[in-house]
């Protein structure tokens, strides 16, 4: 149970890009943290160790996939339609790439897309975009602001390379498995669903 825990933190602050106020639900993450032992336990009797640390990580993308929507989402709400389509823009160009190698690879809708070394000129054009952006703000913006949109770009871009690892996974796994890989997820999304109403008000 420790060593969930910890995951779960390290995943949560590998980005700063929004702190999450002050009443995240703590007890959702040790919730989460019981309900996915348990679902794991459930695979532990009959299937490879090596399969059921692939059905952990599976678990830990979903949560923190989960959790960096949830960022997003608070700090969009601090931006004008302006500024949100601006920070967004190498996010766009960076979809566009991806989808553009699969087309010319011809990768069916059901296989798993790219990934790692074979991004590396889409991952480099959203880095050099996105210093671009910043580049054409820092004389007009204040240095926290500036920040602030550099690190939800970042964290925008690691949601949707989670995005991208979430359903290659499900593309080779059974409907079956992801049911229960997921059902640990609906009661910590209620929470969460339940703290941005807090926060909206």
């Amino acid at each position: 149970m420790k060593k969930l825990l910890f995951i779960f933190f390290f995943f949560s602050t590998t980005v700063r890009a929004q702190e999450m106020p002050a009443d995240f639900p703590a007890r959702a993450d040790k919730q989460y943290a019981v309900d996915m032992k348990s679902t794991l336990t459930q695979f532990s009797g009959f299937i490879r160790p090596e399969v059921l640390k692939s059905y952990e990580t599976f678990m830990i993308m979903v949560k923190h996939f989960l959790d960096l929507g949830f960022r997003i989402r608070v700090a969009e709400r601090k931006m004008t339609s302006d500024q949100r389509a601006l920070v967004r823009t190498p996010m766009q160009n960076y979809s566009e790439c991806r989808t553009s190698l699969g087309t010319a690879s011809k990768i069916p809708f059901n296989y798993p897309s790219f990934s790692g070394p074979q991004l590396s000129n889409c991952d480099k054009n959203y880095a050099i975009e996105m210093q671009q952006i910043l580049n054409s703000l820092v004389l007009k913006t204040d240095s926290d602001t500036l920040q602030d949109y550099e690190n939800f770009m970042i964290m925008l871009k690691q949601y949707e390379d989670l995005r991208y690892r979430i359903s290659n996974f499900e593309k080779l796994t059974s409907l079956a498995t992801i049911a229960k890989l997921r059902g640990p997820m609906k009661r910590y999304e209620n929470s969460i669903d339940a703290l941005i109403r807090s926060v909206s008000r």
